[in-house]
């Protein structure tokens, strides 16, 4: 991942409120500023180098509604080892993100600010069952 595409955001348990980093690149360090005063109590998330279908980026911890010709998945965006991967309850594995999949991801929200949506992870909608959730969507960009 190139350096201009590094970008995290952390949310701070205490307040309840997410803080996105401002990147600074100073004599070949890369450090990230958050500005407020956070708690200690912080969970990390980066971004995981693909935007969604509104070009929003995707961050670990993101839930995400994946869009195919059979029905829509929606599930939880996890970043490990081997990049960003979602759990695809049919084929029962965690799938690997991919630039291809960009303009069939839509972001909903995440695990911490939109909590409510954590009960659809995992699921498999037919097209018909896909349309209630065709309108949920998260209300502000971070981009």
């Amino acid at each position: 991942m190139r350096l201009d595409t590094i970008m995290i955001r952390a949310w701070d348990v205490e307040a309840g409120r997410m803080y996105y980093a401002l990147k600074t690149h100073t004599r070949g360090i890369l450090q990230f500023e958050f500005h407020g005063n956070l708690s200690d109590d912080i969970v990390y998330m980066p971004y995981v180098g693909i935007r969604d279908e509104y070009a929003r980026h995707i961050y670990d911890r993101d839930i995400i509604r994946l869009t195919g010709s059979a029905g829509v998945i929606v599930s939880e965006v996890e970043f490990g080892p081997n990049g960003a991967c979602f759990e695809d309850n049919r084929q029962h594995m965690c799938r690997i993100l991919q630039m291809s999949d960009k303009t069939r991801i839509h972001v909903l929200g995440n695990r911490y600010e939109t909590p409510e949506l954590l009960g659809m992870c995992g699921r498999f909608f037919t097209p018909e069952e896909a349309e209630m959730i065709a309108d949920i969507s998260v209300e502000e960009d971070d981009a």
